[in-house]
């Protein structure tokens, strides 16, 4: 019933994330406006059975959110009661918009998520297979490959303060002017690596037409910096409850602070840099669920402290569907094909 319900949601949501609409009219149309049918030997043939059968969209993107829902809750089943607040900080904070933006390169870190049991385990091969399978949605999964070689049996979660330090100053570096003109250098790394489109927006970005994209530190990224110190401070305390409990729970730690630091230091570059580390999400989403868990099964004691955490994150979804009303390109989190005229948007793509 879990993975049914959020296979539900995230099929009949309409326009949650700014690529929504892309993959509805992906499977209308047949054509690779997400993807590449080439390298992405999986989602091709899921696209094109959609396609050719004239199923609607909807369903497509239900299957998508299946497999993303699927390898995340199986990776999470040797500690089950994670599932209690897993949904609270999945719909309350950013990541479901993640989830329904970038679709298949969420399947792909689900995939990924759920292959760490074969990091921790040593196995090499098995590991291998799961990348390879995680890049049949999304091909720059195949990055992934080097994280076999990180360590697995270090403790950093006793080192708050260092962590805390390198996130403020990942923080502090990411806002400067002189570290923002790095996007000049990494922009013609990507016309090299073959990324011309992403170049192009990276230019138009530094030439202003694409200043929103640019970062403000308001509410949400607030929201984003206290997640982090939240887990980053409790960290002792989380490894200490559930880690006997998660093999994968070092490393999982490991990756989530990753995620935050390099974020914050690349956020206000371009958007370009921000997707690398998305594959790193997840695991900030499980420290944060497994935070909420340590905080309410405290009763009492941290009442408070389980409300101010959540207040943070909510924070962040609230702030996100407000300041996105009556925008062209507003990513909303509350309309579904069952309440709203899309069809009226995309049906030329069925001609």
């Amino acid at each position: 019933m879990y993975i049914l319900f959020f296979t539900f949601i995230s099929a009949i949501r309409w326009n949650v994330g700014v690529d929504s609409s892309s993959y509805f009219v992906t499977f209308l149309s047949g054509d690779s406006y997400v993807g590449t049918k080439e390298e992405e030997h999986v989602w091709g043939l899921w696209q094109n059975f959609i396609y050719n059968n004239r199923i609607s969209p909807a369903i497509g993107l239900g299957g998508a959110a299946f497999v993303q829902i699927f390898f995340l809750t199986d990776a999470l089943k040797r500690y089950r009661r994670i599932l209690i607040t897993l949904p609270f900080i999945l719909f309350g904070s950013h990541y479901f918009m993640d989830y329904s933006n970038a679709v298949r390169q969420m399947m792909a870190a689900s995939i990924f998520v759920w292959g760490t049991q074969f990091i921790v385990n040593r196995n090499l091969i098995k590991y291998i297979l799961t990348i390879l399978l995680a890049a049949s949605f999304h091909h720059s999964a195949i990055v992934l490959s080097i994280i076999y070689f990180l360590p697995t049996g270090i403790d950093t979660s006793k080192y708050r303060w260092w962590w805390i330090g390198i996130l403020t100053c990942c923080l502090i570096i990411g806002r400067s002017p002189s570290f923002q003109h790095i996007a000049d250098t990494m922009n013609y790394l990507t016309v090299l690596t073959g990324y011309d489109s992403y170049g192009d927006r990276v230019s138009n970005m530094l030439s202003g037409g694409y200043d929103d994209e640019k970062l403000g530190f308001g509410p949400m990224m607030l929201s984003f910096y206290l997640i982090g110190i939240f887990i980053m401070w409790y960290a002792p305390k989380l490894k200490e409850t559930y880690g006997k409990y998660i093999p994968q729970f070092d490393l999982w730690y490991l990756l989530s602070n990753i995620y935050i630091c390099i974020y914050f230091l690349v956020c206000n570059i371009s958007h370009i840099f921000i997707r690398p580390t998305m594959y790193f999400e997840l695991f900030q989403m499980i420290m944060a669920s497994l935070l909420l868990l340590y905080f309410i099964s405290r009763k009492y004691k941290y009442t408070l402290y389980a409300s101010a955490y959540y207040l943070i994150i909510a924070v962040c979804c609230t702030w996100d569907t407000w300041k996105a009303q009556d925008k062209p390109f507003e990513a909303s989190t509350y309309k579904t094909i069952l309440t709203y005229p899309y069809k009226q948007e995309i049906n030329h793509f069925r001609k």
